[in-house]
């Protein structure tokens, strides 16, 4: 096989998914973005009788809001902390919401 033209490099999986605030008060602009492996964080929501909820999040790039998203492993998972510059637009931690 050779290649006749190369495409973009691949670093890890992509997905196509979509700016909702799902988890993060709503309120996300609706683009759908490709979502690739390193654009993922950790967030957590911790609860006062010391419970902690684990949610893989990512920012959109065309309004900020964070999207907690459905389709990947929720969990401890050596994913980075959320990014210092935008951690100022968001809650620090989750109130009460919760995923239906």
């Amino acid at each position: 096989m050779k290649v006749i033209k190369p495409g973009r490099q691949q670093k890890g999986w992509a997905a196509e998914l979509k700016c909702t605030g799902r988890g993060n008060g709503d309120g996300g602009c609706g683009a759908t973005l490709l979502v690739e492996e390193g654009d993922l964080f950790q967030t957590a929501r911790h609860c006062y009788d010391g419970s902690s909820d684990y949610f893989v999040t990512f920012a959109c790039s065309e309004c900020g809001v964070w999207s907690d998203t459905e389709k990947y492993p929720r969990g401890p998972h050596g994913l980075p902390q959320p990014p210092r510059k935008r951690a100022a637009q968001q809650p620090t931690e989750r109130g009460g919401e919760r995923h239906g």
